[in-house]
């Protein structure tokens, strides 16, 4: 996946350079960052119609919305 131009081709501008964002903040390319979230171990639990996961580095349960926050502020170096 390329650096520019990518955003305007698969998800919305405001998604994009929120990722583009969280990617630089981490010293990372937007596919290493991407490839880390999806790296997560998931497994998805109907409940009250949220869906979760299970870090794949900690194994805390935690809902499909908030990995990305916990990845970037549990375990930054591993990514």
């Amino acid at each position: 996946m390329p650096e520019k131009g990518w955003i305007a081709l698969t998800v919305r501008e405001r998604v994009g350079a929120r990722i583009k964002d969280l990617a630089k903040g981490q010293g990372l390319t937007v596919r290493e960052y991407l490839e880390g979230l999806l790296a997560a171990k998931i497994e998805a639990r109907t409940g009250k119609g949220e869906e979760w996961v299970t870090c794949s580095l900690c194994d805390v349960r935690l809902k499909t919305r908030n990995i990305a926050e916990h990845m970037s502020k549990v375990h930054p170096k591993n990514r």
